[in-house]
């Protein structure tokens, strides 16, 4: 197969030969595939980060997932057990009770995840906006208080809100 397209940037024209194979279906018929040239890989789709198309692999690109973080990945799933829960999203945003229907276990060993995964953000959080490691030792203040007691109470000693407002509702999303 030729791909031939025209650059917007350098109103050139650019033909690039792809070769192609096909599969079997397990219910008939065929599913045809890209075979990129450079690493000879079957694919089903082809990226253009520059002048030519490429696998995903060669261009370098990876998963939104991969490039998380420890205490990213902890706020999404942090995220993804207040929405089974039936909670609002945000860590900040505090938590529901337990939703019409759900067995009592199940309930509890969710709460206890999030539960978990929430001091994580918000230890964090702490160390990302660089107050949690001058102040105090984190990890006596977390069993002493609990992660979200210990943020109010330092927030109280600082007198400082601009330290919580500037992480809003979704820890995911922070950028420093």
């Amino acid at each position: 197969m030729v791909l031939s397209y025209c650059m917007k940037s350098t109103g050139g024209v650019v033909e690039q030969r792809v070769p192609t194979q096909t599969s079997p279906c397990h219910l008939g018929g065929e599913r045809r595939w890209f075979t990129y040239p450079q690493c000879s890989k079957r694919v089903a789709v082809l990226y253009a980060p520059g002048r030519y198309f490429a696998c995903r692999q060669c261009c370098g690109l990876g998963y939104a997932t991969q490039k998380e973080g420890a205490d990213e990945r902890a706020a999404s799933r942090t995220n993804k057990l207040r929405k089974q829960l039936g909670w609002e999203a945000g860590i900040l945003n505090g938590n529901g009770g337990r939703p019409k229907g759900m067995h009592w276990k199940t309930y509890q060993r969710l709460k206890a995840e999030h539960n978990q995964l929430v001091q994580i953000s918000y230890y964090d959080m702490g160390r990302k906006l660089g107050f949690l490691h001058k102040l105090l030792d984190a990890s006596i203040c977390f069993a002493k208080w609990g992660a979200l007691s210990y943020l109010s109470r330092l927030g109280q000693r600082l007198n400082s809100t601009t330290a919580f407002a500037a992480v809003g509702t979704t820890v995911g999303t922070m950028e420093f």
